[in-house]
């Protein structure tokens, strides 16, 4: 199997019916009719097919997109799903975020 590379992915064209090229190791560039295109990551957990979004393309590079994947690759090797703790990443910068807006407004409040 051939990895893809950067001036394969600008030569591609779009078609009538959504194209799937993979990269290999679950990693797939996804180019719709639109001509848009997303970096998937196809896994298996227990048994059932799963997937995550790495972003659109060129906004995430394909060097980008890898890297991704070897992290989720990482979590699966550990019995972590790469989903699951990407919500619990999401989960816990935004309870960060809420903690420092409360402090700040907190501050506000009680100097005036």
């Amino acid at each position: 199997m051939t990895k893809l590379n950067d001036s394969q992915l600008r030569k591609l064209k779009p078609t009538e019916k959504t194209q799937k090229i993979s990269d290999g190791l679950g990693l797939t560039f996804v180019l719709k009719p639109n001509g848009s295109g997303y970096w998937h990551f196809n896994y298996r957990w227990y048994g059932k097919q799963r997937t995550i979004s790495f972003g659109t393309y060129p906004e995430t590079s394909l060097k980008s997109a890898r890297d991704q994947r070897t992290e989720a690759r990482e979590f699966l090797a550990q019995k972590i799903d790469p989903s699951a703790e990407r919500k619990n990443s999401n989960l816990a910068a935004c309870e960060a975020e809420i903690a420092k807006v409360r402090a700040t407004t907190w501050r506000e409040v009680s100097t005036e």
